[in-house]
């Protein structure tokens, strides 16, 4: 009988265990993961003022790009349970992945407005997979409470690293808690 079958009614079964040096390295891609979709968050705001120049637009207009980026965040976060429980999580991680890259890719090139409010869409889509994604990875993992805490802590280190707070971060890999004004 298959292992999800033998498990009780509402209950699924875990993933087999990872070899502790497997797990360590797979925990710190998560981490690393995490910076960079925490950088991409924070960079969108400080590019609008070159996007506005390039596309001649206004802000306003502008705007729509944090909308469909917010929407396809949201199409991930409905998504992704199905797509792990379908792919897997590696499968998942890897699609969402190359959706964002080429995404980003794509972005780079300076595409059309319309073609750069779709390109957004996609990119918010990537960052919102990778994000559950990992959310349902670490959830199984043991000590799952302070990895994902730990997890949403590495999101926001940009800021620390960026701002000229590089203490944010040594606070951030000893887990505790810092409030940095």
């Amino acid at each position: 009988m298959p292992a999800a079958a033998s498990a009780a009614f509402g209950e699924e079964s875990a993933p087999p265990p990872l070899p502790a040096a497997a797990g360590r390295w797979s925990v710190a891609v998560a981490f690393a993961l995490f910076v960079v979709i925490g950088v991409a968050s924070g960079v969108a705001g400080v590019l609008l003022p070159a996007q506005i120049a390039d596309y001649g637009v206004d802000e306003a207009t502008i705007g729509i790009t944090f909308f469909t980026s917010a929407a396809g965040y949201v199409v991930a976060s409905v998504l992704s349970g199905a797509l792990v429980g379908r792919a897997g999580t590696r499968r998942a991680l890897l699609v969402a992945g190359l959706l964002l890259l080429g995404a980003w890719l794509a972005t780079a090139a300076r595409p059309p407005f319309a073609a750069f409010v779709l390109l957004s869409l996609l990119s918010g889509f990537g960052m919102g997979a990778i994000d559950c994604v990992l959310n349902i990875y670490l959830a199984t993992r043991p000590g799952a409470t302070s990895l994902l805490n730990r997890l949403h802590a590495f999101f926001g280190v940009h800021s620390g690293v960026c701002r000229g707070r590089p203490l944010t971060l040594g606070f951030v890999l000893r887990g505790r808690a810092v409030i940095v004004a």
